[in-house]
């Protein structure tokens, strides 16, 4: 049994990554908000039993739920909480970020940049402490064109939103605190789909947005000829970063969790239209594209989907994908088989949505 520090855990990482520590028989202390009149247990033990029902009844004796705020000051927990972080905790896994491509720069760095920063200052003081994984993500490529490797950080890049920015700026700040002692490998994570046997998810974000975005027929053509995506299972992402974590032993370096082939746009859609049965939209290149003639909902939608996303970065992966190896493991190739597992999950969902909207109507008529 060792003892970890889980922040973000009742994010889509954060709580998977949690799971597969408990189910590891560790101790896990884990840091969560009060939120819409919800405790932060009752938050945290909500997404756990969401990934399996059966999971606090064998492992809570080992879940300790810690009521706090990155943003805060040694993160706003009290003086016994903060003594039991001190005194047991001997890894961090700091998943804790917003990824909210449409908030402001202010809003979004309070809790990417400083966030960090005021985790990173609490591990200073940390007794035991033995490293702290940071999840970072490869859109901190921004608009770089060139190949982007685990050892690419600043290399010129301008970035497409505020979630980009922010984390490259962490990124910066966790070399500075390298410096200071600390042991931070850093986890770039590529677009999360769901679990790969079962489509499971907590929130449909990125790529399930895209995908309402074509079955809404929205849009006649869109500038997707010759793009591709970074796009991983979550249960493959978590098990990677799991594996990597506790068995490298080289101090402070840079993973790419993402598989070394990414996924051409137009395969998806292709797949997504057979089974979604919608008509596809046109692809042609970004500079045959005419944003004039777009409608400003239309710009707006683009702006927080497609235009927020390098489509043609080149990611490497290698070094990454060698380490893996040595422990037999390897991204999934994407194929029809995991795409229609995917949205076979997010359809099922939806409908449920609408019956229960429907349901909700009919009751609130009666």
């Amino acid at each position: 049994m060792r003892n970890f520090f889980v922040t973000g855990a009742t994010g889509i990482v954060g709580s998977y990554l949690t799971k597969i520590l408990l189910e590891r028989k560790n101790k896990v202390f884990v840091l969560s908000r009060n939120k819409e009149d919800k405790s932060a247990l009752e938050r945290v033990k909500e997404v756990l039993n969401f990934w399996d029902k059966k999971l606090l009844k064998k492992y809570s004796d080992n879940l300790i739920v810690l009521e706090g705020d990155i943003t805060k000051e040694e993160l706003g927990l009290d003086r016994s909480d903060k003594m039991i972080i001190q005194n047991n905790v001997e890894e961090i896994f700091h998943c804790a970020a917003v990824t909210k491509v449409n908030w402001s720069l202010n809003k979004i760095r309070k809790v990417n940049v400083e966030g960090v920063r005021n985790i990173l200052n609490l591990a200073l003081t940390i007794k035991n402490l033995r490293k702290i994984n940071h999840i970072s993500t490869f859109a901190i490529c921004g608009d770089y064109k060139g190949e982007f490797s685990e050892f690419s950080l600043d290399v010129g890049q301008k970035f497409h939103t505020s979630y980009e920015y922010t984390k490259f700026l962490a990124e910066k700040l966790v070399e500075k605190y390298r410096k200071k002692g600390l042991w931070i490998d850093i986890y770039r994570l590529p677009l999360i789909i769901g679990e790969s046997k079962k489509g499971k998810i907590l929130k449909f974000e990125n790529i399930y947005q895209f995908f309402s975005i074509c079955s809404s027929r929205i849009f006649d053509t869109l500038p997707l000829l010759n793009t591709h995506l970074y796009i991983a299972p979550l249960d493959y992402v978590c098990s990677g970063l799991y594996i990597l974590s506790q068995n490298e032993q080289t101090k402070n370096k840079t993973y790419h969790l993402i598989p070394l082939k990414p996924i051409s746009v137009e395969r998806i859609i292709n797949i997504a239209s057979q089974i979604m049965k919608f008509k596809k939209p046109r692809l042609v290149s970004f500079e045959k594209f005419s944003e004039k003639s777009l409608t400003p909902v239309q710009r707006l939608i683009l702006k927080n989907t497609i235009f927020a996303v390098n489509l043609k970065a080149n990611i490497k992966s290698n070094l990454t994908d060698n380490l893996l190896k040595k422990y037999h493991f390897s991204f999934p190739k994407i194929d029809e088989k995991i795409i229609s597992c995917i949205l076979e999950y997010f359809i099922s969902k939806r409908r449920e949505s609408f019956k229960e909207k429907k349901v909700s109507k009919i009751t609130n008529g009666i």
